[in-house]
């Protein structure tokens, strides 16, 4: 089994994927990183709702 360490490294190498558009089908992603879709989905969809906000937040102080 899996520990933390090992499964956040997964998420960020999964998310790396997406950002550098290298690919963006869960089917691969999932297959690289050993982690289910949902489980990408989730982790992906999460931070980059962060980043806007932290962007928006950004551009309001600016």
């Amino acid at each position: 089994m899996e520990t933390t360490e090992q499964r956040k490294q997964a998420l960020e190498i999964a998310k790396r994927l997406v950002d550098y558009k290298l690919t963006n089908d869960l089917d691969v992603i999932a297959e690289i990183t050993q982690l289910c879709k949902e489980e990408v989905t989730t982790y992906i969809l999460h931070n980059n709702r962060r980043e806007i906000k932290k962007s928006q937040t950004m551009n309001s102080l600016a």
